[in-house]
């Protein structure tokens, strides 16, 4: 029967510490303390103690809470508690935030054989505090080439003496202190975070936010210059996009000298400064407009005083009809009367006498063909 690894009681509440503090909070991240001296990680929980908690315990613990917690989605954390001297850190504030706060709190400090370089180490050209003497032989055994110049110690060339990653040796390290660079950062260093389900490594920590929303922006810009170009209408850009079409039209129209409400005003300006052009360039040209004007002005004048008399004269007519129709109305009466009377026959009848009795005759003469053919009567129409 195989054995169970026995598990102190202080183990026992350290885990099941672990356990609540993984249930309780809503971000959990694992923090690498490999290089980080006792009194800076003290320092940092006292920055850190009103935003987060930060339990130090050993590795095979952590890995048993996070196994026995209620979230199994936690258990994407394990990966990242191997190569490193793990802490845990509790907090409900965004991940991203806290990081930023954690990475602004780090110090430099100077490298110790055998650390790894976070960064590439370069060492300007130019001229040292050192006077003359061992330095020159110390720098150049860690592969600084340097001379005396006026006195002084001088670094000839630039130089890159250590690349990020590579580990830093005995020589590198004593030359690093003597030139006062202090190349390593001390904090804790993030590994990686656990929200909402998400599991972000340090590389998406560590993205500088100010960067990802220029990147945001950036991206924003040229898709919408590509847009314009293409002529893709968006609601972001249908207005620029009617103001580029309304001036590719009104360049075309003047180009084609096609006259519309928008290129006439600019049509008539540019008309007016070829003219002044060429009043400048040819001085008789504006005489010769000034005489036309003037001749135009008394043409103007001169139809205006006709019409003016004109109307005189239709006011005097208008004042003198009313009494011409009277006059022509009486002797249009007399002209009909005299007609009347010319036209009355030998006997003293008018025209109206005559056609009044042709009527009467006219109709005795029905009656009695009516009477006749009643009667049968085959005498002659007179008897």
């Amino acid at each position: 029967m195989k054995s169970q690894a026995h598990i102190s009681k202080k183990k026992t509440v350290e885990v099941n510490l672990i356990k609540e503090n993984l249930d309780k909070h809503k971000v959990i991240l694992i923090a690498d303390l490999t290089g980080l001296p006792s009194a800076q990680l003290q320092s940092l929980k006292s920055k850190i103690k009103d935003r987060a908690l930060i339990r130090v315990t050993k590795k095979r613990l952590i890995k048993l809470a996070i196994s026995g917690a209620k979230n199994k989605s936690l258990t994407m954390l394990l990966p990242y508690l191997d190569n490193c001297i793990p802490a845990l850190i509790f907090t409900d504030e965004d991940s991203f935030k806290l990081y930023k706060f954690i990475i602004k709190n780090k110090s430099s400090a100077f490298a110790k054989p055998g650390q790894v370089s976070p960064i590439d180490i370069i060492i300007q050209a130019g001229p040292t505090n050192f006077p003359p003497g061992p330095i020159i032989g110390e720098l150049g055994q860690a592969g600084i080439i340097a001379a005396v110049e006026s006195g002084k110690v001088t670094i000839k060339k630039e130089t890159k003496l250590v690349k990020k990653g590579d580990v830093i040796n005995n020589k590198v390290a004593d030359v690093l202190v003597k030139l006062g660079i202090e190349p390593i950062e001390i904090g804790l260093n993030i590994v990686a975070s656990f929200q909402d389900g998400v599991l972000y490594s340090k590389d998406i920590l560590s993205i500088d936010e100010e960067t990802y929303i220029n990147n945001i922006k950036l991206s924003y810009l040229e898709a919408f210059g590509l847009a314009i170009s293409l002529g893709y209408v968006t609601k972001d850009n249908i207005k620029l996009l009617i103001k580029k079409c309304a001036a590719e039209a009104k360049i075309f129209s003047k180009k084609q000298n096609i006259f519309t409400s928008d290129t006439a005003i600019e049509e008539l300006q540019r008309a007016e400064i070829e003219l002044k052009v060429m009043e400048e360039k040819a001085p008789g040209l504006k005489d010769i407009k000034t005489t036309k004007v003037h001749h135009a002005e008394r043409e103007i004048k001169k139809q205006t005083n006709e019409k003016v008399k004109e109307t005189q004269v239709e006011n005097t007519v208008l004042h003198t009809v009313p009494h011409l129709r009277e006059d022509e109305t009486e002797q249009e009466e007399v002209e009909r009367k005299q007609k009347k009377e010319v036209n009355r026959d030998q006997i003293g009848y008018t025209e109206d006498n005559v056609k009044a009795a042709q009527d009467i005759l006219s109709r005795l003469q029905d009656e009695k063909a009516k009477k006749m053919k009643i009667r049968g009567d085959k005498k002659g129409f007179w008897d």
